[in-house]
């Protein structure tokens, strides 16, 4: 399950990330849209549910991506929050950054 969570919240942020930042954008824009794909809706059980029925998916891969979809749920205040501390550590000066 952890496996499945890594993926969807580290996986797709980093590939968002990526490709924002290939077609030019700042790297603000980039971290805000790999913030906001850093989890998986509902589209991902109807999925996850078409895989079963078609037999290419074990039932147990369905339970994970579930588990999966709701701690990225969960987690994805947190992960949009690391843009705006990134962006506030960058304003501090330096000598201030060195005392802490």
């Amino acid at each position: 399950m952890l496996a499945a969570l890594a993926i969807i919240v580290i996986g797709k942020s980093l590939a968002a990330l990526l490709i924002v930042r290939l077609f030019g954008y700042p790297l603000d824009t980039a971290l805000s849209v790999a913030a906001g794909v850093a989890q998986i809706g509902e589209f991902s059980f109807i999925l996850a549910v078409m895989g079963v029925n078609l037999k290419l998916l074990p039932a147990q891969a369905q339970h994970y991506i579930v588990a999966g979809a709701l701690l990225s749920i969960m987690l994805n205040p947190l992960v949009f929050a690391i843009p705006g501390c990134l962006r506030a550590a960058a304003r501090r000066p330096r000598a201030a950054r060195a005392r802490h």
